[in-house]
């Protein structure tokens, strides 16, 4: 418990958005996001960490159905994009 807190303390419990065990979106949840998916596991990919992070938010009715995933020119992660980004809402 106190090397938890002593954690938090020196380097900052997640913040954002909540997708998932230990998942995060940096911003908040909705269909004109554009936000990198936080908190993958090791051995997962990040193109099923980020599709589970968009299922459970899905699911939880902060997205609607048409958002998807996007790595980055220099993969440096992989970002979740809302729906309206693309016009693809409820696709």
């Amino acid at each position: 418990m106190v090397l938890f807190f002593v954690v938090n303390i020196v380097y900052g419990a997640p913040s954002g958005t909540s997708c998932g065990p230990g998942r995060y979106i940096n911003g908040g949840a909705g269909d004109n996001m554009d936000e990198k998916v936080q908190g993958c596991p090791n051995k997962q990919s990040w193109e099923a960490c980020c599709a589970a992070c968009g299922s459970a938010l899905q699911s939880s009715n902060s997205i609607k159905s048409g958002w998807h995933c996007e790595k980055d020119f220099f993969s440096t992660g992989i970002w979740l994009k809302g729906c309206q980004k693309t016009n693809t809402c409820g696709i």
